[in-house]
């Protein structure tokens, strides 16, 4: 980004006190984190966003992730916010946040947002991607799996492909896009499911990609996941897939976007 571009965001990122917010744009390899939320005595993908803007942005507080990933995910596209004092050396947190975990953590991008943004409650669209390594039989009902898929979309009940989640939180979610494509990666062919939603349930992505896996036979109906959804009964899902293949790829932001680099 130029420095134009840097001082016209940040005037509207500070307030009176010279306080702003900044949003970093993250990549980051889910093998080397127990997860993305900080627990004790693990290296997890928000404890080492902390370890480093903790020491290196003065005022430092009210840090939110766009969506938080489960042990194992990755992330091509992750979406970090937080508070700090203004201005701040951002070339020079960006090394440091590229150094904390050289290997696994990138920074794309780190810059002023307007102030105000909240990278979990600005975000309207999210999207995960799955890369399954299939079989010659899967690959064969391909088709039939994204028809069974995309007949998910809409606004619907999710509780039947979520785990753990907490009593009485709403398990109604929007789909706004939900697609299998065969592809190859290595010239190794792969099943990449892609499901983009207003948000997402623990472990909802890797439910609905197990389940889909089973039931995409050609004598299923092409509403049966819609039908299980209907249902409520996670005895009708499948365990989770491995985190291993699963990315998160992309977050919408409706009245602001960041850039990213890289």
């Amino acid at each position: 980004m130029t420095q134009r571009a840097q001082r016209l965001r940040a005037r509207k990122a500070v307030n009176k006190h010279q306080i702003a917010d900044y949003a970093a744009v993250l990549a980051y390899d889910g093998q080397a984190f127990a997860g993305y939320a900080r627990q004790p005595n693990m290296v997890t993908v928000e404890g080492s966003l902390r370890h480093v803007l903790s020491k290196y942005i003065t005022g430092f507080r009210r840090l939110a992730v766009a969506g938080r990933t489960d042990r194992g995910v990755s992330a091509v596209a992750q979406v970090v916010s937080f508070r700090g004092d203004y201005p701040q050396p951002l070339e020079e947190i960006s090394h440091h946040l590229n150094a904390v975990q050289s290997d696994a953590l990138w920074c794309r991008s780190l810059q002023y947002a307007p102030y105000g943004f909240h990278a979990q409650f600005g975000a309207t669209r999210r999207r995960y991607c799955y890369l399954h390594p299939a079989t010659q039989e899967e690959w064969a009902r391909s088709s039939l799996i994204n028809t069974q898929l995309t007949n998910l979309e809409g606004r619907r009940c999710m509780f039947a492909f979520s785990r753990g989640t907490r009593p009485g939180a709403s398990t109604i979610r929007r789909i706004y896009r939900s697609r299998c494509y065969p592809a190859h990666i290595n010239d190794i062919p792969v099943l990449n499911f892609e499901v983009e939603a207003q948000g997402f349930l623990r472990k909802m992505m890797r439910v609905l990609v197990s389940t889909a896996l089973k039931h995409g036979r050609h004598t299923e109906p092409p509403d049966i996941l819609c039908t299980i959804a209907a249902q409520r009964d996670r005895r009708l899902t499948e365990h989770p897939a491995p985190p291993e293949h699963l990315r998160f790829a992309a977050v919408h932001f409706d009245q602001w976007s960041p850039l990213v680099g890289w």
